[in-house]
Parts: C-alpha cells; structure tokens; sequence
C-alpha cells in the first residue's frame, strides 16, 4: 500500500483518539442489545466533526471482530448476520412515508409487499408491527441497530410519529433494538414530545471536542515524521482549526489537496504551499460574517490584539474592557472612539466568543467575565479587519 493511500485511508476514520470513556459505553450498550438481545436508546450529542459517527463505526467494528473471534474459538460457522444495521438521516428522509420505506428497504423486505400494504395501515406503529413480524418469520431473526443522524430534523415531523413509534417498539421488547440518536444539538432532549420523551431511555452520551493535543496527534499521525509537522505554519493552521470548528473532517479537507499531489515513493513528502492552498479556501468558507459588526466589535478585537503583542496571549472580558476603555478615553472627541458601557460591551463581546473568533481557553469560569479567552483568528486578521472595515476609524488603525 502506497504512502498516499495509507493516509487516505487513515482519513477514512478508522482510529479514535481521545474518546476511550465514550466508546466502552456505546460498545457496552450495543453489546448488550447484540449479544443479550436487550432493547436500548441513546442519544450521541456533539459538535459537527467531534467523532459520533465514528463512535458508532468502530463500536460495531470491534464487535464483529468479537464475535468472529468467538467463532473462530467455538470452531462454528455463521450462516448469517448476527444484527442489522438501520440508517436513516433527517436530511435524506423528510417525513415518515420514506423513512419506513426506506426500513422496509434495508430489512431486506420487498418493497412491492410493503407499498401494497402501506394503504391498509392505519398508523406508522402498524407499519413498523408488519414490518417486524415480516421479520420474525424470516429464518433469521436478528437484532436491529438503528441509527438516527440528524436526530433534531425527525423532531420536526409532525407529532414525531417515528420518533414514538421507534422508541415504544424499544421499550416494548417487540424485538431486540438498539436505537442510536446522533445530534449537534445539545437540548435535543427538550424538543420531544412528553409521550416520546416517556419512551426514551434518557441515556445520553455527549462527544467533546478533542483538546488541542489530541486534536493535533489524530491529524499528523499518518505523517508524524514528515518536517511539514515542524513547521510553525502547519502548526497554526491546526491552532486555527481546532480553534474554529474543531473538526477532524475540517482538517482533513484542508490536507487533502496536499495528500492527492504525493508522489508513488514511499519517501514523497507534504507540499507546505499545497497544505496553505487547502487553508485558505477553507477560511473563505468558513470567515466570520463581519456585516453586523460595530466600531465596538473591532475595538475589542482591537483590545485583544494589542494586549496579545504586549505579552497576555490569552486574557479576560475585563482586561479587554480596561484596555479598550483607557485607548478610547485619551482619543480626542472628534476621533469616533466613544466609551460603551460594560454591559453592552460584553453584548459584543460574546457575539464574537459565538462566531468563535474569541476562544475560551480552558475551563469556563461561573463569573462569565473572568472566563479566560484567546483570538481565535491570525491576530494579523485583525489588523486587516481595523484597517479595511466599514465601521472603523483612523485612530483604531492606528492603535491596532
């Protein structure tokens, strides 16, 4: 295997790093449901790339090899699969009618016989009943894995028929299910109805991003003795990344154009000005929207920049409000560098910690203003934004 497709492979996901205690209770979980035949829910809560979908993939991974193992030893042979998996995606399934065809599909029953009955059922619960009884009759009768991405769109179909219909057959023991929710939205627990939140086990797994260390081992780990991870510019577009969004799949994108260009020798190694290539389309997907911004925004960023070049690299709300406050308080009148007051300075404050261009550094403190923060951008971005931006002023370019 070539250099090139054992990083592409690597990219893949097949490694988790950084989520030992997540993964040994999704796999405890499955395990039960796939070898104890013992109906489960759970909900996998985290951001866009922090690895929910990868939790999943490598639980079953490790199962299926537990279980080849265990044939292996007992010198048995499988005639069939020991459980299915079910997908569905919030996106891809609308509403209700093509989800349940779509599970009719995927159990392998013939779609002519459930559309021939479809118009005789009087509900979605009668439809997921034939479907598991179509099953039962199989000559195989196995567990079901079925894993809801985009957990928050099925929220919005009305009355969450499938959502009820799903969660009553887990705790019913109609059949051994493991139903497995994948969402970014924290408070999706809150947005089912009482008698579907009745069902739900309230089991619920939040995937944390990964730290910076963690973060920084999974992306070079393919090419860990390659120079590219010395450099001092690879190393901040992976500052920035993890900064931003965090994201493996993000970081991935970003390399890739890098990884495509290599050479068949196994000694080819990264192109930094590919990898920078690959960065600065990203950035100009995911740049913050500055449209909304107010000279106060720029101030602040303005604050935390000169405060990051006098040596504080990482400060606080109130460090940033005393530097902006003491800057404005010396311009003259006439310079455009009025003085808000706190609390509506830390209004502006925040929308930029929610654009993620100010990143809290480490645990949140309870008094809000005392949470430690860094920039979350090149601090020469900020320069640029006080010297291009509509809404700054000639002695804030001055200052920045």
């Amino acid at each position: 295997m070539s250099r090139k497709q054992q990083i592409l492979e690597h990219f893949a996901g097949k490694e988790l790093v950084g989520l030992d205690d997540q993964m040994r209770q999704l796999r405890s979980l499955l395990e039960r449901t796939i070898l104890d035949k013992e109906s489960n829910s759970m909900l996998l809560l985290g951001p866009h790339g922090c690895g929910k979908s990868l939790l999943v993939n490598v639980a079953l991974r490790e199962i299926d090899e537990r279980l080849a193992a265990d044939d292996e030893n007992d010198n048995e042979e499988t005639t069939g699969p020991r459980y299915r998996l079910l997908t569905l995606n919030g996106l891809v399934h609308p509403n209700e009618q093509t989800a349940f065809r779509d599970l009719a599909r995927q159990l392998a029953v013939e779609t002519s016989d459930f559309d021939g009955h479809h118009d005789a059922f009087a509900s979605n619960a009668d439809a997921l009943t034939w479907l598991t009884t179509t099953l039962r009759s199989a000559p195989t009768h196995v567990p079901l894995v079925i894993v809801l991405d985009m957990f928050e769109s099925f929220t919005a179909h009305p009355r969450q028929t499938l959502l009820y219909t799903l969660f009553d057959a887990v705790q019913s023991q109609q059949m051994p299910m493991a139903m497995i929710g994948m969402s970014t939205r924290l408070d999706v627990v809150s947005a089912l109805e009482k008698r579907v939140r009745s069902r739900f086990s309230h089991r619920v797994l939040v995937v944390p991003p990964l730290d910076l260390a963690d973060f920084t081992s999974a992306v070079t780990h393919p090419f860990r003795t390659d120079p590219i991870t010395k450099s001092p510019d690879f190393q901040a577009i992976i500052q920035h990344v993890h900064g931003t969004t965090a994201s493996l799949p993000d970081m991935h994108a970003i390399l890739f154009p890098a990884v495509a260009a290599l050479g068949p020798k196994p000694t080819a190694k990264l192109d930094l000005a590919r990898v920078q290539s690959g960065y600065a389309a990203w950035c100009a997907v995911h740049a913050p929207s500055t449209a909304h911004w107010t000279f106060l925004h720029l101030a602040l960023l303005g604050a935390v920049r000169v405060l990051g070049k006098s040596g504080h690299a990482a400060v606080t709300f109130e460090m940033v409000y005393d530097a902006y406050k003491d800057w404005a308080r010396k311009q003259p009148l006439a310079a455009g560098t009025p003085v808000f007051k706190k609390l509506v300075a830390y209004k502006a404050f925040a929308e930029l910690v929610e654009q993620g261009v100010l990143v809290a550094q480490g645990a949140k403190s309870v008094l809000r203003e005392y949470t430690v923060i860094g920039l979350g951008v090149p601090s020469a971005t900020v320069a640029e934004w006080a010297r291009d931006h509509q809404a700054s002023v000639k002695a804030l370019m001055q200052w920045v």
